[in-house]
């Protein structure tokens, strides 16, 4: 394990490549997605040239900090609902 984070962090990659070193088979997102995300400047990339390189490592944290979902605090009927132990009660709303 300390082996693959040295590595992540170590490595500049092409595109394919960091969907491969970042998602499963089954979970990866396509090529297409991860250009969109470059365009709208969501991940970090390195540009020499022409090419297009990505530290895995940055493109992560990127994606975590704009995309994990916090937990809601003082939430706990939900926005038009009163908490009753493990029941919640739907408020009507005003005519």
């Amino acid at each position: 394990m300390k082996t693959e984070t040295t590595e992540l962090t170590l490595k500049l990659t092409d595109a394919p490549g960091l969907l491969e070193m970042l998602w499963d088979q089954k979970s990866r997102p396509s090529l297409r997605w991860l250009r969109e995300q470059q365009r709208r400047r969501v991940v970090p990339f390195v540009k020499i040239g022409r090419r297009i390189f990505f530290d895995p490592h940055d493109v992560r944290d990127a994606l975590k900090r704009r995309n994990t979902v916090r937990a809601a605090r003082n939430f706990p009927g939900g926005p038009n609902g009163i908490s009753c132990g493990t029941n919640t009660v739907m408020k009507s709303k005003p005519d």
